[in-house]
């Protein structure tokens, strides 16, 4: 069993050869085989910064038919507006917008090692989890690209660490973390409500085991959710 400064280093080990292998990269402008999709998250971005901070007004490059302006209401662009909020202090720079991203993406590999923690415990297999994820194509390649679904991933992540750790261990504060990492899921890509079913299976056995209702816990989750 690993120690937890053994951890700690193991997960910087990663982070710091995953960084290196992406350095040479920040400077290139936003391309590659989603290069729509990523391009129109970068337009949110920047006129976000440029022309109107309010984050209920996404705008992209172009007018949009069904409105007088050229808002695009694609999803709720949380990811953007923050990214936006960094580059209104620092300004604009595909250094700082790939470089928000790689912290956004460090965070889920993050939740990764803690979800991995708590499934193995401190074992080599935590840190090769952690690093097979840090290391998978898709999100590798994705991690200094524009895209709400690494924003949702990195939180959706974290909502199943915090839900099995109320589940598990019923810890109280988790239930509230894990609606809020959920909310935050879903907001930035609505098909990432499918984690919900982790808290549906573990409330349907519950219900058959200790033949209680969980009114507050639900409640409060929903609420925030």
């Amino acid at each position: 069993e690993l120690t937890k400064k053994q951890t700690v280093y193991g997960f910087l080990i990663i982070i710091l050869i995953s960084l290196l292998c992406h350095l040479p990269y920040f400077s290139i402008d936003l391309q590659g085989h989603h290069a729509w999709r990523i391009t129109q998250t970068g337009w949110n971005i920047r006129n976000f910064v440029r022309y109107d901070f309010n984050i209920f007004h996404p705008r992209v490059s172009h007018f949009n038919s069904q409105f007088e302006e050229n808002l695009y209401l694609f999803e709720f662009p949380l990811m953007q507006w923050l990214i936006a909020g960094v580059q209104r202090i620092t300004g604009e720079s595909i250094w700082i917008l790939r470089g928000c991203m790689f912290i956004i993406s460090t965070w889920g590999i993050m939740g990764m090692l803690r979800l991995a923690t708590f499934t193995f415990r401190r074992t080599i297999w935590s840190l090769l989890t952690t690093f097979a994820f840090a290391f998978g194509p898709v999100y590798y390649y994705y991690m200094i690209n524009p895209l709400p679904d690494v924003f949702a991933l990195a939180s959706g992540i974290w909502f199943i660490y915090f839900a099995l750790e109320y589940y598990v261990n019923n810890k109280r504060l988790s239930i509230f973390t894990a609606a809020i990492c959920l909310a935050i899921t879903v907001l930035s890509k609505l098909p990432y409500i499918i984690f919900t079913i982790i808290p549906i299976y573990y409330f349907f056995t519950e219900q058959l085991q200790a033949k209680k209702v969980l009114t507050k816990q639900i409640l409060a989750a929903a609420i925030l959710l």
